[in-house]
């Protein structure tokens, strides 16, 4: 494999924070942001790692119709600047179509979407608020993050549990040295 120039910007909404930088102190401290799981839907003696703040966070007017929780999530590691910036840079070095974005999660936000079926069984129809390209498909997130950034290049969610980020940074590296995008 040929050695890719490296990364230029993380951004990372987690349990320890907001930012690559609370991940980096909680590991270094050996914090752990885990928590007993007090979930009222799930009635399951554990720990989960529940980021701060999602649920009290809301997406700016004009992004309203992709509001979910994922896209929240995603929105909260967006706020980042610097990430932000290097993406722009990058855009306008290659242009957006050359921009890709691979993402990677656990649950692509499943959570909602069962919901969303559970009413649709119960009610016989689907919930006003279900926009399934925009808030329920694995993709969603992708193309959230893609319209937020403006890129056009590929987009895509990876999820394959514990091994989605790694796989996601794997995906991007392969996109690049394939020459299907300049940066992802």
């Amino acid at each position: 494999m040929k050695p890719l120039a490296g990364v230029l910007a993380t951004a990372a909404v987690h349990a320890a924070g907001h930012s690559a930088a609370a991940l980096w102190e909680a590991a270094q401290s050996g914090r752990c942001a885990l928590r007993a799981n007090r979930l009222q839907w799930c009635d399951l003696d554990c720990w989960i790692g529940d980021v701060p703040a999602v649920e009290g966070s809301a997406l700016p007017p004009d992004l309203a119709q992709w509001d979910s929780r994922n896209n929240r999530l995603a929105w909260l590691a967006l706020r980042d600047g610097a990430f932000r910036d290097a993406v722009a840079t990058a855009a306008a070095r290659y242009g957006a179509s050359r921009v890709g974005i691979v993402l990677g999660t656990s649950t692509s936000g499943i959570r909602s979407t069962e919901e969303a079926y559970k009413e649709r069984r119960e009610e016989g129809a689907w919930p006003d608020a279900f926009h399934y390209r925009k808030m329920h498909s694995l993709e969603a997130t992708a193309r959230f993050v893609a319209r937020v950034l403006r890129v056009d290049g590929p987009a895509i969610v990876v999820s394959t549990a514990c091994s989605s980020s790694a796989k996601a940074f794997l995906t991007a590296a392969r996109w690049m040295q394939a020459g299907v995008v300049d940066a992802a």
